[in-house]
């Protein structure tokens, strides 16, 4: 089982992988509602080449991943 720490290191090596470039005139926020014991709510948001990220709701996501949290850290490390 993923244990919480882990949950929360997936979205800054996210920030970390971003690539810019490829992002250049995205703009979209994205809610992921991870499920579980070590779950939670978190979110990323895109604008024009930039990347946050964040932990809790998201107001008008255009997008809403649900997952369970060990299958999403699961994913998020192959």
């Amino acid at each position: 089982m993923a244990t919480q720490e882990e949950i929360n290191s997936i979205f800054p090596t996210m920030l970390e992988n971003f690539d810019a470039d490829a992002a250049d005139g995205v703009n979209a926020t994205i809610q992921f509602d991870l499920s579980g014991d070590n779950g939670g709510m978190y979110w990323v948001k895109i604008n024009d080449g930039d990347v946050t990220a964040g932990e809790g709701d998201v107001e008008a996501p255009d997008m809403t991943m649900k997952a369970a949290a060990d299958d999403f850290y699961a994913i998020s490390k192959c």
